[in-house]
């Protein structure tokens, strides 16, 4: 699971419209333990959210049945339903429909799907940290009353499954949105005319970029008709290791075709947002650092770097990703 999507599956006791199995996801979970103890119990809730993100998500899985085949065996004979509502958090559990905690949750906390107990403290703790997503998503295990014997009839595990099925539909749709997220459309220009650099000699350009790591990953997209631009997709970072050696003049032709320029396609997200590591295009200068003054340090001096011409694909190239690293990092520091 990437860093940054949390959601948060247990179990817990249904208050409103749910049934034994159903799912419920938060837009909100309320600590209805906070308040002040007069003559009378006075509420003074805290709410924690949920990320709208992942809220909206979960409201266009529950009208979708698709989460349902992640339970799988057995198939429950009532299949179980997905809501998206208010979750109310404490420290009590409540075995009576007939009990003051209960009766107080359904007067001040109307549209509560369902109660538990650690909620509102697993929002709160992410609330603390930057840049992280959070539901909470709840299996309904009971319904306040004959706790036991749903509790014998394995409702807890029943409803631990079907919250976890519902958790992992929604992974399963964030992690093809990060994918995509994550990838890179860039340009390739050559010098030279569309008759040497036809679809099958762009292909042949791509695996021998591809040489240089066996990091690299570089699908052909394609060949601008008119031109001699290359459309490349790749990872972000895969496009800032061969940026590097070009604009270095590490790697200045490939197979005998001389490269002009590399840059992002236009609309590329990465291309509005620089990236801090990524040294600008224009202007190419020799890669020569100038020294800096510091006590009692001698200042480096760099060795030449004969540039790189990549070869047929009969031989064999390796290109250390710190040499690029390095070789942008000394650009930088002359600016």
């Amino acid at each position: 699971m990437r860093a940054g999507r949390t959601p948060f599956r247990r179990g817990a006791g249904g208050i409103k419209d749910v049934k034994l199995g159903d799912v419920v996801a938060s837009t909100k979970v309320y600590g209805y333990e906070s308040g002040k103890a007069d003559t009378e119990f006075l509420p003074r809730p805290e709410v924690a959210w949920s990320s709208y993100r992942l809220e909206q998500l979960a409201k266009a899985e529950s009208r979708e049945r698709e989460w349902i085949i992640r339970i799988g065996q057995p198939v429950p004979k009532a299949l179980p339903r997905a809501y998206v509502g208010p979750i109310a958090a404490g420290e009590k559990v409540i075995s009576s429909k007939k009990s003051d905690v209960y009766k107080f949750l359904k007067r001040q906390y109307s549209d509560a799907l369902a109660m538990e107990m650690e909620g509102h403290g697993f929002l709160q703790s992410v609330r603390a940290n930057a840049g992280v997503d959070a539901l909470v998503i709840r299996g309904i295990s009971d319904l306040v009353e004959k706790k036991r014997s749903s509790d014998a009839a394995g409702w807890q595990d029943h409803a631990a499954r079907h919250a976890a099925a519902f958790a992992f539909q929604l992974l399963a749709r964030l992690t093809i949105a990060t994918a995509r997220s994550d990838r890179s459309l860039w340009k390739l220009t050559l010098d030279a005319t569309l008759d040497k650099v036809g679809k099958e000699k762009a292909e042949t350009i791509i695996a021998q970029l591809s040489s240089f790591s066996k990091s690299l990953k570089l699908k052909l997209v394609a060949v601008d008709p008119g031109s001699v631009v290359l459309t490349i997709e790749s990872s972000r970072e895969d496009f800032e290791v061969v940026s590097a050696l070009i604009q270095s003049r590490r790697l200045t032709d490939i197979d005998g075709i001389r490269i002009i320029s590399i840059s992002l396609a236009d609309g590329d997200e990465a291309n509005r947002q620089p990236h801090p590591n990524m040294a600008p295009a224009e202007p190419i200068v020799p890669n020569v650092e100038k020294p800096t003054a510091r006590v009692g340090v001698e200042p480096r001096r760099p060795s030449a770097a004969s540039p790189i011409k990549i070869k047929p694909l009969g031989g064999r190239i390796i290109v250390r990703r710190q040499e690029a690293q390095v070789a942008t990092a000394g650009r930088r520091r002359q600016e």
